[in-house]
């Protein structure tokens, strides 16, 4: 694996770890997508070409299969009517997911990195990040979103 996407990794962990304990995220799923013509244009319109799934443990490569069926059964759940299961009332249980969502792709092909994440309804941004090849690390350079 690249330094690149080694060191973007690295700081989507980083991001992770620095959560407040009540946002309740105890792991998040990574995909790294094709290169990007615009910032995060087409990042979830197409299948991941590899994934990471981050817990306390570290970084660890996973099947994009796995990612597909946590996708298929806990995001989309077409497979489940909504008069058989609704979800757990806000009010009393707070708007929390245990599991989070990244995404990352390299931008237009160059030393630009896209970065988004989602650690819940109300906790997600995305960032655009330089790849800096003298010190092997990514820079910030600005927020695209913040919800």
């Amino acid at each position: 694996m690249d330094w690149q996407t080694l060191a973007i990794l690295a700081q989507v962990e980083i991001e992770w770890r620095q959560l407040p304990e009540d946002v309740g995220c105890v792991g998040t799923w990574v995909r790294l997508y094709a290169s990007l013509s615009e910032d995060g244009a087409s990042c979830s319109q197409h299948p991941p070409r590899r994934v990471w799934f981050i817990d306390r443990h570290g970084i660890h490569a996973k099947d994009v299969s796995s990612y597909a069926r946590f996708h298929a059964v806990l995001i989309e759940q077409k497979w489940l009517s909504p008069m058989i299961y609704s979800r757990p009332n806000e009010k009393i249980f707070g708007r929390r997911h245990e599991i989070g969502l990244a995404a990352i792709a390299p931008l237009n092909g160059g030393p630009d990195w896209y970065l988004e994440f989602q650690w819940g309804h109300l906790c997600g941004a995305s960032y655009r990040y330089c790849a800096m090849p003298s010190i092997e690390k990514v820079v910030r350079l600005n927020r695209l979103w913040i919800s």
